[in-house]
Order: structure tokens, then sequence, then C-alpha cells
């Protein structure tokens, strides 16, 4: 189901990626943002450990996600 977060089948389905480094650079970066939104929400952050999240650490909506953007 579109936006079902689901664990993974087996260990062997976890895969390792490569990255340009700019592009671990910019994860980095969003990482430390993400670290200030989670401080400054406070109790009200939900810490789901999504790369894109709201402010508030929920996942975000494919159609919000695209008025973002």
């Amino acid at each position: 189901m579109l936006g079902e977060i689901q664990e993974l089948k087996s260990d062997s389905a976890r895969r390792p990626i490569s990255l340009p480094k700019a592009t671990v650079d910019e994860l980095k970066k969003h990482k430390s943002i993400l670290q200030h939104e989670k401080s400054t929400a406070g109790a009200s952050y939900e810490d789901s450990g999504l790369v894109v999240c709201t402010r508030y650490g929920t996942k975000v909506l494919p159609r919000n996600l695209n008025r973002t953007l």
C-alpha cells in the first residue's frame, strides 16, 4: 500500500548502496537539520527514523511532499 512503511522480509533483503560523496554530504547536512527540528519540537517530535519527514518527525504524505518541492 502506498505510504506504508514495512519491515524487510529477511536480513538478506537489506542491501548496501554506493552514493556519491556530494550526496553523502547533503544527507549529513539534512541530518543536522533534522536534529535541530527534533530539539525544537521537544516532546511533540516522533522519532520515526525517516530521512524525509515533517518537522515533528512523522511521515510526509506524497501529495504534501510534492507541494514543498
